[in-house]
C-alpha cells in the first residue's frame, strides 16, 4: 500500500463518518440524488428546519442533511473567496481519485496473488482491511468531488 494512501486514510475516515452519518452507503446515493436536484434538496432542508424528527426515509437524517448543507456552504464560500484555488482543488481531487484507483487495482492484484499462494497468511486479512479502507477513502473522495462539482455548477454564470 502506498504512503499516499496511509496519510490520507486518517484524514478521510473522519470525513466519511461526517458525510455518511455513520450508517452506511444508501444515504450517499440519496444525497447525490438530492444534490442533482437542488430544489428537492431545498425541500428536504425546509422539512428538516420545520421538524428535526421528519422521516426522510432511506436512512437519511436531518442531522446528515444539515451536515451536507454546512459542507456545501463552506465550499461555496471557498469558491467565492478564491475561485482559482477552488478550481485547483477540483483538479487535485480528480488526480487523487486516479491515484486511489491505481492503488486499489494494485492492492487487489497483490491480494489475489497472496490468496492463491498463502491463503491462510495473516497478511491476507491485513491487506483485505487496508483494501476496504482504500475503497472507503476512494468513495469519500468521489463524493467530495460530487460536492465540488455541485458548487462549481452553482457558481458558474449560465
Amino acid at each position: 500500500m502506498s504512503a499516499v494512501l496511509s496519510r490520507i486514510f486518517i484524514k478521510k475516515i473522519m470525513l466519511i463518518t461526517l458525510c455518511l452519518g455513520l450508517s452506511g452507503c444508501h444515504e450517499e446515493s440519496r444525497i447525490t440524488t438530492l444534490l442533482n436536484n437542488p430544489s428537492q434538496f431545498q425541500d428536504v432542508l425546509q422539512q428538516c428546519d420545520e421538524s428535526r424528527t421528519v422521516d426522510l426515509g432511506k436512512g437519511l437524517s436531518c442531522d446528515l442533511i444539515f451536515s451536507v448543507q454546512e459542507k456545501l456552504e463552506s465550499l461555496q464560500e471557498e469558491s467565492q473567496t478564491d475561485p482559482e484555488a477552488f478550481g485547483q482543488r477540483i483538479l487535485d481531487t480528480e488526480m487523487l481519485l486516479g491515484k486511489f484507483q491505481m492503488s486499489i487495482q494494485e492492492a487487489q492484484a497483490v491480494l489475489l496473488s497472496l490468496k492463491q499462494s498463502h491463503p491462510s497468511s495473516p497478511d491476507v486479512a491485513n491487506l483485505e482491511n487496508k483494501l476496504a479502507q482504500a475503497k472507503a477513502a476512494y468513495k469519500q473522495e468521489k463524493f467530495e468531488l460530487k460536492l465540488l462539482f455541485v458548487i462549481a455548477k452553482l457558481s458558474s454564470p449560465e
